[in-house]
């Protein structure tokens, strides 16, 4: 795995990554990038000057890995051990919904076509990310994990995929 502190040359470095890693490679036909973009990746991009919003908790700017789709799945013989509290919001249903007017003006004004107005939910949490994933395994998750970080996502995004000659990504 990848693991990115600095935005300098991140996605020549993540590109590089996948190359080594045989993702473009002839036989790298069933190969698949489980990838993570942070929030702060966005800063060279961003028109104001207003920071990039906050990482829910300490992340990366990027990570990257490489699998075998075709390889051994998850272990699933053993989920235990995770327990997770009670869940809460990062916005009020009056903040959330005052978030949406602002898209709408957004989108009203010709500012944006599209936006992904994202609401953190967090919650204690006891056990490895590793289990939490083999709870989840139902739905297909993907598992990122550095020191002291990890992601679990059973999001139905596709990020990047290779079939033969063929590279697709499926964001929602």
């Amino acid at each position: 795995m990848l693991e990115l502190h600095s935005p300098d040359g991140v996605f020549d470095r993540i590109e590089a990554y996948l190359r080594e890693h045989g993702f473009f490679a002839p036989g790298g036909e069933q190969l698949e990038a489980d990838l993570y973009l942070g929030y702060g990746l966005s800063e060279p991009q961003r028109r104001t000057a207003a920071p990039a919003p906050p990482e829910p908790c300490p992340l990366p700017l990027a990570a990257v890995a490489v699998r075998d789709v075709w390889g051994p799945g998850p272990d699933t013989s053993r989920a235990d051990g995770v327990r997770i509290g009670q869940w809460a919001r990062s916005w009020s249903d009056t903040e959330y919904a005052e978030g949406v007017e602002a898209v709408r003006a957004a989108i009203g004004r010709g500012d944006v076509y599209q936006v992904n107005l994202v609401q953190h939910l967090s919650a204690p949490f006891e056990g490895g990310a590793d289990s939490l994933a083999r709870r989840l395994e139902s739905f297909g998750p993907r598992l990122l994990a550095g020191d002291g970080w990890a992601v679990v996502s059973a999001s139905p995004e596709l990020f990047l995929a290779r079939r033969g000659r063929k590279v697709w990504t499926a964001p929602i």
